[in-house]
């Protein structure tokens, strides 16, 4: 699924620069951003044109000081665009110690790419990596963007994408809007108020972001996303692609949403026939779900295609019919209709795969980046991932467990919470036995038994165990023992696929295992 943010939010860190060189000299930079600093981001500031629900521009101006070698990534500049939007201009200047220009660079500078980790993507990346020659050193860059047709909820101010060794030392943005003009707003993880003035039949808003000291890494730090400051803008009517809705609550997004799912789950005959001589003899509903979970397994495979609007809507079930592939939403969309086709009610559900929660006052598209499948039971609903079968039938993997989502069902849009494990269940046991004779010989046994999040964490759902054949240590200054623990380790793993007989609310999974292959000596 499509989880896109404006260029401006795209550098791996960002401020603007305003005023003379001399203003952003490294002697001007106060002691206490100093500390723990490899860089500071001294001003960063967007201000952001809203002119229509399919026209927009926006002016980003960014500096920031890199205090020494260490912190030259900090200044490197990321554009995304795509169909939607496109760079207009650029310029940037690189500045010594004291604030003096030393190099200028304009657009033909920039790296541009294609590259994508999707199978069909119509993104591109506009990249640098600034030339820098002397420590310390200030970059500022300034550059202009224009978006049509695309204004999708995807507007985020992020002044700080991490404080680990670096310092923030000011930040705006500013909104311009027509007059009277609705919209919703949030900044997490504290709020800030904006300044609102109207002018020439415009609303003006200026938010303004307080200092940032750096702070040092350590082990189980806080997600960045739950420490720095973060804006949210969502127009309450959108226009997006050749689609028109209204973000005002998750009520009238949903109605956006069914109107994408409208039609896309007619099933051809040949497949309507082929799911009814499956289902038909199965009399328990539970298993008739099953039943077509694993059909779809056997039969589609999992490409992630991000064209257009068909970042957020499904490919209709008829084409993955025919092609036998599909994304998130198409296979979730697939499994839907093809449910529907045994009076099986379902919902399609987005979902973010990293962010846990999802604000029940704040409809906004920015939450989810997947797609899977709800189905109602008579006591709990089964939660389906559909671009890996994989998972056992029932288990709400560790990407998802606990989640807020997003159901579309009767045309309005719903935020509900996924179930949880306790941390009761999220336990690995590992069991290994050596045995000796008298000649000096060993035999090796190791298994292991995880569930629950260390089960999901294994990524493809295995049970593992292996066993050695025996090695003989007599007689030998450089023991092969320890080497046939690595043996063991690299080569000689055996999986097998559990079956998972529970329900979801339930972790508790039938997690069989089987002898394992002899592991040569290495």
């Amino acid at each position: 699924m499509r989880s896109r943010l404006l260029p401006c939010l795209l550098l791996t860190l960002g401020s603007t620069a305003a005023g003379t060189a001399q203003e952003y000299s490294v002697a001007t930079l106060a002691d206490s951003l100093r500390q723990n600093a490899q860089a500071v981001v001294r001003l960063y500031e967007t201000d952001f044109q809203y002119n229509s629900p399919s026209s927009a521009t926006a002016r980003h101006d960014i500096v920031v000081t890199l205090l020494d070698r260490r912190g030259a990534r900090h200044a490197d500049l990321v554009c995304y665009v795509d169909m939607f939007s496109s760079l207009k201009s650029f310029s940037a200047e690189i500045c010594d110690a004291s604030g003096r220009v030393i190099r200028k660079l304009g657009k033909g500078d920039l790296n541009y790419t294609e590259y994508s980790q999707h199978l069909a993507d119509d993104a591109a990346y506009y990249w640098l990596e600034p030339p820098l020659s002397v420590f310390p050193c200030t970059v500022r860059y300034r550059y202009e963007t224009a978006h049509k047709n695309g204004m999708f909820g995807t507007l985020r101010f992020v002044p700080l994408s991490t404080d680990i060794g670096v310092a923030l030392e000011k930040a705006r943005f500013r909104l311009s809007t027509p007059a009277g003009y609705a919209f919703n707003c949030r900044c997490t993880p504290f709020p800030v108020e904006p300044v609102r003035h109207t002018d020439r039949g415009r609303d003006n808003y200026e938010w303004t972001f307080p200092s940032r000291t750096a702070v040092l890494d350590e082990p189980l730090i806080p997600p960045a996303r739950e420490r720095l400051p973060i804006l949210y803008f969502a127009p309450s009517e959108f226009t997006y692609d050749k689609t028109q809705g209204n973000m005002q609550d998750w009520p009238r997004f949903g109605v956006w949403m069914d109107g994408l799912l409208a039609g896309r789950g007619q099933l051809p005959p040949a497949l309507q026939a082929e799911i009814h001589d499956l289902t038909d003899t199965i009399p328990d509903k539970r298993r008739k779900i099953e039943a077509l979970y694993r059909y779809l397994g056997r039969t589609t495979r999992y490409v992630s295609i991000q064209l257009g609007i068909g970042g957020w809507q499904p490919m209709d079930a008829a084409t993955v019919y025919a092609n036998k592939f599909g994304d998130c939403k198409a296979l979730s969309n697939y499994l839907h209709a093809m449910l529907a086709a045994c009076d099986i009610e379902s919902f399609y559900t987005i979902i973010h795969t990293q962010n846990k929660h999802i604000p029940r006052d704040f409809a906004t598209p920015a939450i989810a980046n997947h797609a899977i499948l709800g189905v109602p039971c008579q006591r709990d609903t089964l939660w389906l991932e559909c671009t890996n079968t994989d998972v056992p039938f029932g288990y709400v993997h560790q990407s998802i467990a606990g989640h807020d989502a997003v159901i579309c069902h009767d045309g309005k849009a719903e935020v509900v919470t996924l179930p949880a494990y306790a941390d009761s269940l999220n336990t690995e046991c590992q069991r290994i036995d050596v045995r000796l004779d008298e000649a000096g010989n060993a035999s090796l046994s190791l298994s292991s038994v995880s569930r629950a999040r260390q089960y999901s964490g294994h990524g493809r759902y295995w049970i593992w165990r292996a066993t050695s054949k025996p090695i003989s240590c007599a007689g030998r200054s450089n023991c092969r023992w320890r080497r046939s623990i690595r043996c063991a380790a690299r080569r000689c793993w055996t999986s097998r696929f559990p079956r998972c007989t529970s329900a979801p609310r339930s972790p508790r999974c039938a997690m069989p295992t089987r002898p394992a292959r002899a592991c040569s000596s290495p």
